[in-house]
């Protein structure tokens, strides 16, 4: 970590391909382009899952219909990839199909 405490960008990004299965492109040209942006997004993750109240199943169906959405391929690949990663081993044989 940095001094002030703060992950730097390239931490960041580390994290993220360990949660996720690979950075996604968009990340990767914020973190050149802008990398406060990169902050702020994992900012805004943290605070948006932080609430208890809501499952993580129900969650990561929020997030999914979120990115299908916006309709960037791009992001529907990595949330799908990353919800697949975390997929019990029998949810993730039935799923092989798709």
């Amino acid at each position: 970590m940095s001094e002030n405490m703060q992950p730097t960008i390239d931490e960041i990004l580390k994290r993220i391909e360990a949660e996720v299965g690979a950075v996604p492109e968009t990340m990767t040209h914020l973190a050149s382009l802008k990398p406060e942006m990169v902050r702020e997004h994992v900012r805004s993750k943290q605070f948006a899952f932080s609430q208890e109240s809501i499952p993580e199943k129900y969650r990561q169906l929020i997030t999914i219909a979120a990115v299908a959405g916006a309709g960037v391929p791009t992001c529907i690949a990595t949330q799908v990839r990353s919800r697949f990663a975390k997929a019990s081993p029998l949810m993730r044989s039935s799923m092989r199909s798709y």
